[in-house]
């Protein structure tokens, strides 16, 4: 849309100074730009409206679903048609908006170096069948009749970076800790999902709870139950007895 306002913007200049008889070349751009009006930054934005729209469009959306390679191609997209002129330039022909193309350059290289940074981070929807679980959800515990339909694939243990806290007692807070942090290796259980089974999961989950990757001992990525650090915090830290089960049999059962 903004590249539209930009190219209407534009647009509307030239005809208010068609209409009085002038026109931008006569008036001359330096003078519109001390009146307020940056005519050559409209022009540079508008060109090509339609796909310039189209090219942030899809890096934006890119970006929020977390797919920076896919947004580092549009960015490289957006150079190579800034660079003959289809967008983003006064004019078409070779290199013809250089300082447009390199910002586009750039762009796409920060977001190929954000990607390569998060590429330890895995896609939910690839794994939704799978949900690793370490607390309240396991089997003879409170929560368990909320996986009805579910099949138990093993029981599991994290890798040695995550802390356990215990939320008022009745259900655990899982988070992952730093690299420069002490963690532990927390058991728990692994399930086969079916999406309705998932979805009375999340539904009934604890405030605080949400699901999210967690590394098992055998390096595998899952999707799995963590907490907020800074609400697991509020409460005992429990890593020490290594899982939910273990700690609950040192203290008195919950009552509810």
């Amino acid at each position: 849309m903004i590249p539209s306002l930009a190219e209407w913007a534009t647009g509307l200049i030239d005809n208010s100074l068609a209409a009085a008889g002038t026109s931008v070349r006569e008036v001359g751009v330096a003078n519109l730009v001390a009146g307020g009006a940056v005519y050559d930054g409209l022009k540079l934005l508008g060109h090509g409206a339609v796909l310039v729209g189209i090219v942030l469009g899809a890096i934006a959306c890119f970006v929020i679903d977390r797919r920076m390679y896919a947004a580092a191609i549009a960015a490289g997209i957006g150079a190579a048609l800034s660079f003959v002129g289809l967008i983003n330039a006064l004019e078409v022909g070779w290199n013809a908006s250089p300082g447009v193309s390199l910002g586009y350059a750039i762009l796409a290289l920060l977001l190929a170096g954000f990607g390569w940074y998060s590429r330890r981070e895995i896609d939910m929807a690839l794994h939704d069948e799978l949900l690793s679980v370490n607390g309240t959800l396991m089997r003879g515990l409170e929560l368990h009749g909320n996986l009805a339909g579910a099949e138990l694939l093993e029981e599991t243990a994290t890798e040695p970076r995550y802390r356990l806290h215990s939320i008022g007692g009745v259900h655990p807070g899982m988070y992952e800790v730093g690299e420069d942090e002490e963690g532990a290796s927390i058991s728990g259980e692994l399930y086969q999902v079916p999406t309705d089974v998932l979805l009375k999961v999340v539904e009934n989950e604890p405030a605080g709870l949400h699901r999210g990757p967690v590394q098992l001992a055998d390096g595998r990525v899952v999707p799995g139950i963590l907490c907020a650090r800074e609400l697991a915090e509020q409460h005992p830290d429990i890593t020490v007895h290594g899982g939910w089960r273990q700690y609950r049999a040192t203290v008195a059962p919950v009552s509810h």
